[in-house]
């Protein structure tokens, strides 16, 4: 198969920009690339989730029938981080199907709250509920009083001051 002979080649900028490329419009591609994503080999999986973000970024919408796998994916504790990184990077991009609202909220909490979860998931996780608490606004105190407590890195610290501004500008509305 051409893509996993591409994916195993090499770990760069320049093999995911060729990946992203192959892939193209195809949804067919995609979904090879979803498999990859799948895999039980461990550095196929890991490879193949940086390119993967990118291309689910280009087209959203092709999440809609995989979310499932995905959210499946996201939350494995047996997957490389990359996985985790990548799907949750996607999330701030793309429109999370209403009834998995619950689940992704659950896991970004769960996620934030977690000491030992990587400073970009984390960064990602405040975006995706940043945007979700315009549609729950019930989730605002929560929070804000994660972000309030939270280690000051600067992927955190950046995303952090985002979100409060837009938390507490919807409170004085």
């Amino acid at each position: 198969m051409i893509l996993k002979e591409m994916i195993l080649a090499e770990h760069s900028r320049k093999q995911c920009d060729a990946i992203i490329i192959w892939v193209g419009s195809s949804k067919k591609r995609f979904e090879q690339l979803l498999a990859c994503l799948s895999s039980d080999s461990s550095i196929l999986s890991q490879r193949a989730a940086w390119p993967f973000s990118d291309v689910l970024i280009n087209h959203p919408n092709w999440a809609v029938d995989h979310f499932d796998t995905l959210v499946e994916l996201w939350i494995s504790p047996d997957k490389h981080p990359a996985i985790r990184r990548n799907i949750t990077r996607a999330f701030e991009f793309i429109t999370i199907p209403e009834e998995q609202h619950g689940i992704v909220m659950h896991h970004c909490f769960s996620m934030l709250e977690n000491p030992v979860e990587a400073v970009a998931v984390k960064a990602y996780c405040i975006t995706i509920l940043q945007k979700l608490s315009l549609l729950y606004p019930e989730i605002i105190p929560e929070l804000k009083l994660i972000l309030e407590n939270m280690e000051h890195t600067p992927a955190i610290a950046a995303r952090k001051k985002m979100a409060l501004k837009k938390l507490n500008a919807k409170k004085s509305n």
